[in-house]
């Protein structure tokens, strides 16, 4: 039975020596071979039955030893005792250990169906075949309300906590004020709420350095302004009041989910954050880039063409396809344009860190 008078923080910290301590006992071969036997088994298995599967396997361990190692399984919650029973596959063998029966724990169960498809060139994968939803969704109904609670909110803090730092990591010179992460966010937490939950990792030794925003004298006069007509309390309540950038640490933690993830699949708003830098990233800048200036050129044509055309040979036609340009020009200058310009200089940008490397 679990401990019900544990913390459930105490208990999810002491996961790593569980781990630890489960790897610990099945580096022995022989061990391992017992274990492999009782999770292989649909139910409880005695330790005669052990003895005579080990025997046909070669191994030829004794029923001693068998017993031996299941206690220390049991100990380190791999496997656990169920009872004596006489209906098992054989009758002979001494009665104290014969008929003893263990099976496999939940925990045991996992930690075996991770030794069989660990594949240490790609440690992620190891988690697709051991994380079965329906294996953690009814492991989850044995938890206790508050347990599932403190587990559901470690859960979503890991997704936000990943959100938030890819979101700063996209931004002009990766830092970003707690009302514009809201909105990267897709509003999850509002703006007072970022800057509870990042507090929690702000410091020297944290993930994210913390600063007082910093506004121009026209910001600052526009804040006057506003606080005048509708009252200062009111104001301050829009205004974010921290600005977040990356430690070291954060920054080592946000490269290696941007290798990793698309922001989206964090739940971030990626028109929140600097396109071009993403495309770098993955390797589709100079696509993007030549994309654009081939639609450029293409305007360019059409419109050199069409204008060329109608005066040379002026028709309703011509003065039509003419005039049409002169719109569409408007919308690429403002809309397109500036997305171009901005890619060919983060383009450059990069170049030139290259080149001095």
């Amino acid at each position: 039975m679990p401990d019900t008078n544990t913390d459930p923080m105490e208990r999810l910290v002491k996961v790593p020596e569980i781990m630890y301590q489960s790897f610990l006992a099945l580096q022995n071969p022989r061990k391992l071979a017992v274990f492999d036997h009782i999770c292989r088994a649909k139910g409880k298995v005695a330790t005669k039955d052990i003895e005579l599967a080990l025997q046909k396997s070669g191994s030829g361990e004794t029923l001693g030893y068998i017993a031996d190692t299941l206690r220390e399984l049991e100990r380190v919650k791999l496997a656990k005792y169920i009872d004596e029973d006489l209906r098992t596959q054989t009758r002979e063998g001494d009665w104290k250990q014969t008929f003893k029966c263990y099976e496999a724990t939940d925990h045991g169960r996992y930690i075996h169906g991770l030794c069989k498809s660990y594949d240490s060139d790609r440690p992620l994968a190891n988690l697709g075949g051991t994380l079965d939803p329906k294996q953690v969704v009814e492991s989850f109904a044995r938890l206790r309300k508050d347990e599932l609670a403190t587990m559901l909110n470690r859960f979503r803090d890991m997704y936000l906590l990943g959100g938030a730092l890819i979101s700063i990591y996209y931004q002009k010179q990766e830092s970003a004020t707690s009302d514009w992460l809201s909105s990267c966010l897709n509003e999850r937490l509002s703006k007072d709420e970022v800057e509870k939950f990042l507090g929690d990792y702000t410091g020297p030794d944290g993930l994210v350095v913390a600063r007082s925003v910093e506004r121009s004298i026209l910001d600052r006069g526009l804040i006057w302004l506003a606080e005048l007509v509708a009252g200062k309390g009111r104001v301050r309540k829009w205004l974010s009041m921290a600005s977040y950038s990356l430690s070291p640490e954060g920054k080592r933690i946000a490269v290696t989910l941007a290798d990793e993830f698309y922001p989206a699949d964090l739940g971030v708003n990626e028109e929140n954050l600097r396109p071009e830098k993403i495309e770098a990233d993955d390797g589709t800048l100079g696509r993007a880039i030549v994309e654009r200036v081939a639609v450029l050129g293409a305007l360019v044509g059409i419109t050199a063409y069409s204008w060329w055309d109608f005066f040379l040979l002026p028709s309703d036609v011509n003065a039509i396809l003419s005039g049409l340009t002169i719109p569409v020009w408007i919308f690429y200058v403002f809309s397109r344009l500036p997305n171009l310009l901005t890619r060919l200089a983060y383009w450059r940008n990069l170049r030139r860190e290259q080149s001095k490397c």
